[in-house]
């Protein structure tokens, strides 16, 4: 866009800038946040994890390569992690919605 010299001419170009530079960091923001909203869990009620206990399944193991049958035996609500007991006997607890799973 041409704008005059004139003082409007000057505020015009300035303030177009502007809204452009505010256009981009609300792009970025929004961004950010659809990123954020991705990674993080949906709401769910604590019933309904605890409902898990006794479900089988099958965990991935990335060093591995390859999936594990497990059983979920326990839930801890105030750290919100599934105590998982593999078919080795292994255990450990996870927050099962950051893990690659299947269920069944």
């Amino acid at each position: 866009r041409a704008y005059p010299t004139t003082p409007t001419g000057v505020a015009l170009k300035n303030k177009s800038s502007e809204r452009c530079r505010e256009n981009r960091d609300a792009s970025a923001r929004a961004k950010k946040t659809a990123f954020l909203m991705e990674k993080t869990p949906k709401r769910v009620s604590l019933e309904a994890l605890k409902a898990l206990t006794g479900t089988g399944l099958r965990v991935f193991w990335p060093l591995e390569n390859r999936f594990f049958k497990g059983k979920v035996v326990a839930f801890d609500r105030f750290t919100m992690k599934h105590r998982v007991r593999y078919e080795d006997g292994d255990a450990e607890w996870l927050e099962l919605f950051r893990e690659r799973g299947r269920w069944g």
